[in-house]
């Protein structure tokens, strides 16, 4: 039989470690940047994925949002750090995440590979923080593994909601052309993203992680957004959530 369409196929799962490393691609890290760990290997069937986690004890799962990765946690992977055992994910397709072999995955998909990410820390029950794409992920997680969550934080929170074709179609189109130019290219899109009055340093850290983008693995959560395909607003959270 072959592999279920929502993985893929590598063994490998990349982590890393809590050792610092450059940030920015720089041969000494900012002023006042926290540093992130390092890229380390686990394993776990049938999928590969990658991970930065901060150590101690209650586990936090931070996942980010959809023209991000884990490096949009560095502060919160700091701050954390020595309270909670911190893992920020990276979904599939994102930095050395394998993709998903669905062209349109499903909430399902995505709950699933959330699912498998956290066998290889072996987290069962935890917190989650998370933002704009990384909302939907949870709330499939909470609908398609009731119980699990034991507290939720969502940011630029994302809702699922009917539209028609054409309105998906097009919102799809901004997106591709927002992609267009690959990873590096994306790194553009900071001028977007942030005010006039942010500092030298907070968009070069910001446009670090657009560059991080890449096409496909951005363009299947698009379409995983765009589709609407989500659990009604509500189902699963069971758990205390701001």
């Amino acid at each position: 039989m072959g592999v279920p369409a929502r993985r893929a196929q590598s063994e490998a799962f990349r982590v890393m470690a809590a050792t610092p490393s450059p940030c920015c691609g720089s041969s000494r890290a900012l002023p006042d940047i926290p540093p992130l760990p390092e890229l380390h290997f686990a394993e776990i069937p049938r999928r590969r994925g990658c991970v930065t986690p901060a150590t101690a004890s209650a586990p936090v799962v931070l996942l980010h949002g959809i023209g991000a990765n884990s490096l949009h946690w560095r502060y919160q992977l700091a701050g954390f750090a020595g309270r909670f055992y911190v893992v920020a994910w990276n979904a599939p397709g994102y930095m050395l995440s394998d993709n998903l072999r669905a062209d349109t995955p499903s909430g399902q998909d995505y709950a699933d590979a959330l699912d498998d990410f956290l066998k290889a820390p072996d987290i069962a029950g935890f917190a989650v923080v998370a933002n704009s794409f990384g909302t939907r992920v949870a709330q499939s997680y909470a609908y398609h593994y009731p119980g699990r969550i034991g507290r939720a934080v969502f940011t630029g929170t994302s809702l699922a909601r009917a539209a028609p074709p054409e309105e998906r179609a097009q919102a799809l189109r901004a997106r591709a052309a927002m992609i267009e130019r690959g990873g590096y290219g994306f790194g553009e899109r900071v001028a977007a993203l942030l005010g006039a009055a942010a500092s030298p340093q907070t968009i070069a850290l910001v446009q670090h992680t657009l560059r991080a983008t890449n096409p496909t693995g951005f363009m299947q959560a698009a379409r995983f957004v765009t589709g609407g395909e989500t659990p009604s607003l509500g189902a699963g959270l069971t758990m205390p959530c701001f």
